[in-house]
């Protein structure tokens, strides 16, 4: 059974320490129970990063490694409640802010975004406003609504477009023939420090029964947290006659802490990486 669950609504309202507790006992009586962390994000587009990593840090610290989605993701049309001091326009707002804030939610580890679709008149005044479509009242007596494509629509419709278009079509991978060496685990280093600015390759390795070696087989990277910290210019990899993928990891020019994902048939490996002083 696949189940999801919604650990926090919104801004970290809670004390960290106590949010961390929490978790950390929920997997400890519900281990390996959770296949999707299942979060809501609102606030001001710069403080969006910070938001995603601190929810991502604290699955990570209780050994979850999952997909991360963002449920709820909303910003209000109405300029009464438009908090960001960048983008407190109306309509027109909300639409610059779906265009950046969206991305900016996916390139810091979050697997999915969902956006509120229409706007509710049934929610709290600030809330009302957040959708892409607007409600219109056709008939008083009836109630009955149509709903209006806002700016945020087409914006929000032009980055599922665009990413679409930039997605290759896969290809085709032929069935492996009789005696070939079918992956059965993958394994690469668990730990890589790296100086600010530095890039050092990691060889990933996947092997079937017997130890063979598993060759021509695709190995993707993810980085699971700390996009700000490193980078990873190829992002897959086939592995050669010795079962090998080899990545490279290059540091950016902060201190932090990363966590790369290696994925293959279903079958999973984990790299933290430490970016520290020159």
């Amino acid at each position: 059974m696949s189940l999801s669950y919604t650990l926090f609504r919104d801004k970290l309202t809670l004390d960290h320490e106590d949010l961390s507790e929490w978790l950390q006992e929920v997997a400890e009586n519900a281990p390996d129970k959770f296949d999707i962390a299942n979060i809501h994000v609102r606030d001001d587009l710069d403080k969006l990063p910070d938001m995603v990593a601190e929810f991502i840090e604290m699955f990570s610290s209780i050994g979850f490694d999952g997909p991360v989605w963002v449920s709820e993701h909303g910003y209000t049309s109405d300029p009464n409640y438009q908090t960001d001091k960048n983008y407190k326009n109306g309509l027109i707002s909300q639409a610059e802010y779906y265009a950046s804030s969206i991305n900016d939610i996916l390139d810091n580890g979050v697997d999915k975004v969902f956006v509120t679709l229409r706007d509710n008149d049934e929610l709290e005044a600030a809330d009302v406003a957040e959708g892409l479509l607007a409600q219109v009242i056709d008939d008083q007596t009836t109630g009955e609504v149509t709903f209006i494509e806002k700016p945020s629509y087409i914006a929000v419709q032009e980055l599922i477009n665009a990413d679409a278009s930039a997605t290759p079509t896969p290809t085709p991978t032929p069935s492996p023939a009789p005696g070939e060496c079918d992956a059965k685990s993958i394994t690469a280093a668990s730990e890589l420090s790296l100086a600010r600015g530095e890039s050092e390759e990691v060889t990933v390795t996947v092997k079937g029964d017997n130890d063979c070696f598993s060759e021509g087989v695709t190995v993707k990277a993810k980085i699971k947290k700390g996009k700000k910290f490193i980078k990873i210019p190829a992002k897959t990899a086939e592995t050669d006659k010795n079962g090998e993928a080899t990545f490279t990891i290059t540091a950016g020019n902060k201190k932090g802490n990363a966590k790369v994902l290696f994925t293959s048939d279903g079958l999973k490996a984990t790299l933290n990486v430490k970016v520290g002083k020159e």
